[in-house]
């Protein structure tokens, strides 16, 4: 199974800790890194489904969070959590 997007995001910016969503996304064959706003562009559900399930996380953890993720098939895929 080859994934159609994946990489990770981040609930907050990892560096300011401002909370504005990013991610850090690969997309096509050869893999390029590229911004959040070029998997929203691709894949709008996908993006949509990701910043609503990571923002619940960090409401959950009560934490900024970053996660891995694959899309693949159209379903989102998460990896674990973890604190920023």
């Amino acid at each position: 199974m080859t994934a159609e997007a994946w990489g990770t995001m981040y609930t907050r910016n990892p560096e300011t800790g401002v909370k504005r969503a990013s991610a850090e996304v690969y997309l096509g064959d050869p893999a390029v890194k590229l911004p959040l706003h070029s998997l929203q562009q691709s894949f709008p559900q996908a993006a949509q489904q990701l910043q609503e399930r990571t923002s619940t996380l960090e409401a959950q953890l009560r934490d900024a969070v970053q996660v891995d993720f694959t899309y693949s098939q159209n379903e989102l895929r998460l990896g674990e959590p973890k604190p920023l």
